[in-house]
């Protein structure tokens, strides 16, 4: 992992609770204070962090700051990180995804299903697909698939 991927998992990690300080990010990266304050001082120039008090806060929800690095050539391996987001951040990066792929989505579509109503997290359309998703972070994932899911997102990447 380079080091700018270590201070984007980082970061992610860090803000989804909100504000965050310059010693959390340097925990949880591992990396020294030069590179930290240089990290931090170039997305205050972009925009995408502002102070507050001794901290710093992200101005985007973490499915967007997740973007925003990515639109920047910055890989962010999307299993690791989706650990670290709360459900609907979850959600909410899934629809980015197909989004960015073309589809048209639709999130938390409630339809009634034999007397019941059946909700489905992300529905996601593009001609001839539709996509039925439901959104599930596993614990546990088998290699086979993690190795699947590597090699198709380097392929887009």
């Amino acid at each position: 992992m380079s080091l700018r991927e270590r201070l984007v998992k980082a970061l992610i990690i860090v803000s989804r609770d909100g504000v965050f300080t310059h010693e959390s990010l340097k925990s949880v990266s591992g990396l020294g204070d030069s590179m930290i304050d240089e990290f931090i001082g170039s997305l205050i120039n972009d925009g995408v962090l502002v102070r507050v008090g001794d901290g710093y806060k992200s101005v985007m929800p973490p499915h967007k700051l997740i973007k925003y690095f990515v639109d920047r050539g910055v890989y962010v391996d999307l299993e690791s990180v989706s650990r670290y987001l709360p459900w609907d951040e979850f959600e909410a990066l899934i629809r980015l995804v197909f989004e960015e792929w073309g589809f048209r989505v639709v999130s938390r579509l409630r339809v009634p299903v034999a007397g019941s109503r059946v909700e489905f997290d992300v529905i996601a359309y593009r001609r001839p697909w539709v996509l039925l998703i439901e959104a599930k972070r596993w614990r546990r994932v088998s290699s086979s698939i993690r190795q699947i899911v590597d090699s198709t997102w380097r392929r887009l990447g």
